[in-house]
């Protein structure tokens, strides 16, 4: 089994960035290569219960189904797989992750996610997921989708990102 990790820090707090990360439906407001979602199955609509799955789109085009594994709100974990994916992967799960950062009063994020290869293909280098996230419209404002030029929904609560030192 192959693993992929990321990790960043956020001058939001905790709880600011958790309230942005665990909406399953919201991967779109922060994430720069995905341009939507959906909630196809379960979920009640906002996709917050596990087994509701989602319907991604990239801004590339690409489809992606995922379903959600868990949502743990006193840990700030979200877990979910990949149902279907144009990646060379089978057996894909994601948790990510929200900490405080004890001296900034900011927030960690990170992803650990296990997969093993696709059948034809090896584990010699992990494929690569995605794009870095960035910060979202509220601190990339001129950010837009490049196919409609509209700006993605803002979250509730604005993660910035701390600047380099």
């Amino acid at each position: 089994m192959a693993q992929a990790y990321w990790s960043s820090v956020f001058t939001s707090s905790a709880d600011e960035t958790w309230a942005v990360v665990r909406r399953f439906n919201g991967l779109p407001d922060w994430h720069p290569g995905i341009r939507a979602s959906e909630i196809i199955e379960g979920g009640g609509g906002d996709g917050l219960i596990p087994g509701a799955v989602r319907l991604l789109t990239g801004v590339d085009g690409s489809i992606y189904r995922e379903r959600l594994v868990g949502l743990d709100d006193a840990g700030r974990k979200l877990s979910y797989e990949i149902v279907e994916a144009p990646l060379p992967v089978c057996g894909h799960r994601s948790t990510l992750h929200v900490q405080p950062v004890a001296d900034t009063g900011g927030a960690f994020l990170s992803r650990h996610a296990t997969f093993d290869p696709a059948e034809g293909t090896t584990a010699g280098k992990p494929p690569r997921f995605s794009k870095r996230p960035t910060p979202p419209p509220s601190q990339a404002s001129t950010r837009s989708s490049p196919d409609t030029g509209r700006q993605p929904p803002r979250p509730t609560t604005p993660i910035t990102k701390e600047a380099p030192s």
